[in-house]
């Protein structure tokens, strides 16, 4: 039964969990990585080149607060060895602002992958704060990644320190 909120607008409880549901045939780059004895997944650096593709893809999951919408993109498959990058964005309401005096932070994981990404890793601006997390997986299946983000965003009166949670699938399909 929805709860009333203290406006007096009906409210529902729910759990926020953001799961991209993969649609689109983008994100993954024809890069490949010389082939190695590598097993499973790997994190490399995403190159301008990768930013630029992954900002260009649909959005796959999306939430809109009062204080900002959350967008997650992700292409859905990838060819092994080769990386796939996606774009976790946060773009501010006014008046709010993305501040830079909390440590916006992305840790991302699939099975024993553990990436971590930090502000010096991200684009911050006023209005919009962007991680582009590149994963690359050696052998054909299917791959969940999830992860945790910590952000703020600032008005002039207060600021709010918010993390949450987000997760996509990346499908490496088998050789031709």
């Amino acid at each position: 039964m929805p709860r009333s909120s203290r406006r007096g607008l009906a409210r529902a409880p729910y759990q926020v969990a953001l799961v991209a549901a993969l649609v689109v045939g983008v994100g993954c780059s024809a890069h490949s990585h010389a082939s190695g004895a590598r097993q499973g997944p790997s994190v490399s650096a995403a190159s301008p080149a990768h930013v630029a593709q992954a900002e260009a893809l649909p959005a796959l999951t999306r939430k809109a607060t009062v204080a900002y919408d959350l967008r997650v993109a992700a292409g859905p498959t990838a060819r092994p060895g080769q990386p796939c990058v996606a774009t976790v964005q946060v773009i501010a309401k006014k008046p709010y602002e993305i501040t830079a005096d909390y440590p916006a932070q992305l840790t991302v994981r699939s099975g024993d992958l553990r990436q971590r990404l930090t502000a010096a890793d991200a684009s911050i601006e006023a209005e919009r704060l962007t991680f582009t997390p590149t994963l690359a997986f050696d052998r054909p299946g299917r791959y969940e990644v999830s992860g945790e983000l910590r952000f703020s965003l600032c008005d002039r009166q207060s600021c709010l320190l918010r993390r949450e949670s987000v997760s996509w699938t990346v499908h490496v399909p088998g050789s031709p």
